[in-house]
């Protein structure tokens, strides 16, 4: 099967990665590099330089280490692939239309219902961080949830990437709104364990707080608090 776009060059496993999921749900050949060119697309968009394909890979690092954990690893790998498949920074209906675009997908591969059902879940519910509410009754939502945060816990040259990254993708903010709600994430990142499952905490909790302290503090210099 030829990768399109390029891919077997630019992103060669995550291909691999997609075409396995995929398959898995019964996508034919077509099928498969039809989304495939979908999802490069909507990823590769320039002004996405943080939530583009790197993140994905990002997240699939752990996602490889958790996967025994998952009541479903299909439906988190494919949501992986979705949750952020629609994505402006400026726009408040993101998730919808990512939402709307994973439907499209399923009807045309004929996606299982109870995998698209916990795929929508995951959707509409893996942004959140606040504690409670209905992703704390699944339990593959809860690891969701520390996979998008999975980029808190890499080392600090990773982690100053990302914060390099994340303020490109926000330029319509000027630095002062940018920088103070910045500050008012973190802080209340702080304010409870970073991430939510044991099997993740254990492994990238103190990294992650150390990398968000560190953060905090150089804003704080900057008088941001």
């Amino acid at each position: 099967m030829s990768n399109p776009l390029n891919s077997v060059r630019d992103y060669p496993d995550m291909f691999d990665t997609w075409n396995v999921l995929a398959m898995e749900v019964g996508c034919s050949a077509e099928g498969v590099e039809k989304w495939w060119r979908v999802i490069l697309q909507q990823y590769s968009q320039e002004e996405r330089t943080y939530h583009n394909m790197n993140h994905l890979r990002d997240m699939f690092r752990l996602y490889k280490e958790i996967r025994e954990y998952l009541d479903s690893p299909l439906a988190v790998g494919l949501s992986i692939f979705f949750h952020e498949i629609v994505y402006e920074p400026t726009a408040t209906d993101n998730e919808l239309k990512s939402a709307e675009l994973c439907k499209r997908f399923a009807v045309d591969v004929g996606l299982p219902s109870e995998v698209l059902q916990a795929m929508m879940g995951i959707i509409d519910h893996g942004h959140d961080i606040a504690e409670g509410g209905a992703e704390t009754e699944n339990p593959d939502m809860v690891f969701f949830m520390d996979l998008k945060l999975s980029v808190l816990g890499r080392d600090s040259e990773e982690y100053d990437l990302y914060v390099a990254k994340i303020r490109q993708e926000y330029t319509h903010l000027d630095d002062e709104e940018f920088l103070s709600s910045r500050a008012d994430v973190l802080q209340r990142l702080l304010e409870t364990r970073i991430y939510r499952t044991d099997v993740v905490s254990s492994k990238y909790e103190e990294r992650a707080r150390q990398n968000v302290a560190r953060e905090l503090d150089s804003l704080a210099a900057q008088g941001y608090s």
